[in-house]
């Protein structure tokens, strides 16, 4: 999650609100990439290798969510600098989190990595489970506060209409990313 939509994000949020609105998204995307390793280390995510129908199903689901994503940083208009509140914090983490599990790019490469390139076979336990996802989490979480931070203290320095321009800028692409699972999914229901 370290690279695309959060990162911008990320760092637009902690240009503009401070570094503590950077910090709970990268907590949100964070906890999102720990969960989607866990779930692929424990084997869930073999379903959706395996079922059509699940991979139809996060295609539509996480490309309308891509698409709203996109539309939403494309139309930002609340450029303003207000401190953060506590109930605002948990809300970024959640939607953080959510737009993590259900980018259907992030699922696809823990699929990958949790089914291709991690194959242990019965070799792995539950505490190698769980304390990989972590690691995991923890590995996002620093690279994104990392990301937070430069975008605090460059913040400072960057006009908002630049701000506007990056966040306008990667809202057109996650529109396209999100456009192109979204209508994927619709030209497989329809059979074409």
């Amino acid at each position: 999650s370290a690279m695309g939509p959060i990162f911008v994000l990320t760092f637009n949020g902690s240009a503009v609100r401070g570094f503590l609105k950077g910090f709970f998204t990268a907590l949100g995307a964070a906890l999102g990439d720990g969960f989607l390793l866990f779930l692929g280390l424990i084997g869930v995510l073999n379903i959706l290798e395996e079922s059509h129908k699940y991979q139809v199903a996060i295609d539509f689901a996480g490309g309308l969510l891509l698409v709203i994503f996109g539309l939403t940083m494309f139309f930002a208009k609340h450029f303003e600098r207000p401190a953060l509140s506590a109930d605002k914090a948990l809300l970024s983490v959640a939607k953080t989190f959510l737009s993590t599990v259900l980018n259907p790019l992030t699922l696809f490469f823990f699929l990958f990595i949790s089914t291709q390139v991690l194959d242990f076979g019965d070799g792995l336990t539950m505490h190698h489970i769980i304390t990989g996802s972590a690691m995991t989490a923890l590995g996002s979480l620093s690279i994104l506060c990392i990301v937070a931070f430069a975008g605090h203290h460059l913040g400072k320095a960057i006009s908002i209409k630049n701000l506007q321009y990056v966040s306008k800028v990667t809202g057109v692409i996650t529109l396209g990313i999100g456009g192109y699972f979204f209508f994927d999914a619709i030209r497989v229901l329809l059979g074409t």
